[in-house]
């Protein structure tokens, strides 16, 4: 299931141009059937490490949006910590879902010490 949610995301992400990242993030890829919030990219960097936030909405199930996460994150270095929560070097991911319209926040934060 994670290869086919993987293999999903690589044919159709590039049929419909643009970036297939999340605005802020280096690598953190756009789920085909979610699109950005405007506005809400939040970008800081403390003596720490990065702190961004953006927000996305869109209309797949919210088990079929952890799926697509949990498949595709650890082939771009992402340890899974936990439901939503990944780690990679000294940053950690959170996946945090705001509604029942499907609108999540993605957190990314140094990793505590």
């Amino acid at each position: 299931m994670k290869k086919i949610a993987l293999m999903m995301f690589l044919m159709i992400a590039p049929a419909h141009g643009g970036s297939a990242f999340i605005t802020g993030f280096d690598d953190l890829p756009l789920m085909p059937g979610l699109t950005e919030l405007q506005g809400e990219l939040i970008t800081f960097d403390s003596p720490t490490g990065r702190i961004i936030e953006n927000t996305v909405r869109g209309t797949p199930p919210r088990r079929a949006v952890l799926d697509f996460y949990n498949a595709t994150l650890p082939q771009l270095g992402w340890r899974k910590l936990g439901h939503g929560r990944f780690a990679r070097e000294d940053e950690t991911l959170r996946l945090e879902f705001l509604s029942p319209d499907l609108t999540i926040r993605f957190i990314l934060r140094p990793a505590e010490q």
